[in-house]
């Protein structure tokens, strides 16, 4: 913001408001050397342009919004994520064991962790071993479906492989060591935190794709329409183009 402010300062006769540059992937910026037929480009419409010339100050505020205070809110983001990130895990834990205790009642949340368990090859929360919490899997139990865990915990030797559903049979009662090539003895957390780090870059770059456009817009039009109603106003709604520098002409 301070770099913004020098640059809009140092150009106070030669306007070439961050505002310019922030149109930039939209419209493209041209410049202008004091004769019509030179400009390169045409941006935003007249009213814009004497708005931007007019006003530094609300110009400078579109630059902090659009591209600061984003950056400043995803770097918020990341150190939360970061610092708190033990936090976050027992949260996540007690969720998903008050999921698995009502894992056959909740058929929503079944097939949320049905689709997470097979999709990035894990089981149970932290481990294997949380599926002990459901009245139908606990080594407590008599049915067939007691000390084990659902088919979406196993390992597909072949792809496309028609699983058994009883492939998880007495699979609590043994250690990880024995199971290893019969269920995934990793938890959910765990599975979902690392395909997050390993994807990063990509997923910052879709959650920015998505939300950074439209909180531009959203800016933009807003202030359009600040103009429009009038509630900013100059002595002077006659555009100086007589000047060389950077311009928004329509």
């Amino acid at each position: 913001l301070c770099s913004a402010i020098a640059i809009s300062s140092h150009f106070q006769g030669h306007f070439c408001s961050p505002s310019c540059l922030v149109k930039f992937p939209a419209w493209s910026v041209g410049f202008y050397t004091g004769e019509q037929n030179s400009t390169l480009s045409l941006l935003v419409n007249k009213r814009w342009w004497w708005f931007v010339k007019r006003h530094n100050f609300c110009s400078l505020v579109f630059v902090f919004c659009s591209w600061y205070f984003p950056s400043i809110f995803f770097t918020l983001v990341l150190c939360y994520c970061f610092f708190l990130f033990p936090q976050m895990n027992a949260v996540f834990h007690s969720n998903i064991q008050e999921g698995i205790r009502h894992y056959y009642d909740d058929l929503d949340f079944k097939n949320i962790l049905d689709f997470v368990q097979e999709k990035f090859s894990c089981c149970g929360s932290d481990e294997y071993k949380d599926w002990n919490v459901n009245q139908y899997h606990s080594c407590n139990g008599s049915g067939p479906l007691a000390c084990g865990v659902p088919y979406t915990c196993c390992i597909k030797k072949v792809p496309g492989e028609v699983i058994n559903t009883l492939c998880g049979y007495k699979t609590l009662e043994k250690e990880r060591l024995q199971l290893v090539d019969v269920i995934h003895v990793r938890g959910c957390i765990h599975a979902v935190g690392l395909w997050f780090k390993d994807n990063f870059e990509v997923t910052f770059g879709i959650v920015c794709s998505l939300l950074l456009p439209q909180g531009g817009n959203l800016l933009y039009f807003h202030l359009q329409f600040c103009v429009t109603a009038g509630k900013w106003s100059s002595a002077s709604s006659e555009e100086d183009i007589g000047k060389d520098g950077c311009y928004l002409l329509y």
